[in-house]
């Protein structure tokens, strides 16, 4: 993991429930690991984000959505 994952990984894990930090673990995981093998593309992307935002605490939802937009434009 590098510091940009390390970086998103610990916003996102402050932004979830503790019943759902191991689901978002393992979506993070994936994410890093496709990003790795250079399967991270945008149909893994357009599924990713949905999954993640399922788990996210609804208070940071505006907040997720605009980062992940930008974690979007970067694939």
């Amino acid at each position: 993991m590098n510091e940009g994952q390390k970086k998103f990984y610990d916003f996102i894990l402050e932004r979830v429930s503790d019943d759902n930090k191991n689901k978002a673990e393992k979506l993070l995981t994936e994410s890093f690991s496709r990003q790795a093998d250079g399967t991270f593309d945008s149909a893994y992307i357009t599924a990713f984000i949905p999954e993640l935002l399922k788990i996210i605490k609804y208070e940071f939802s505006d907040e997720v959505k605009s980062v992940l937009s930008d974690y979007k434009t970067k694939e």
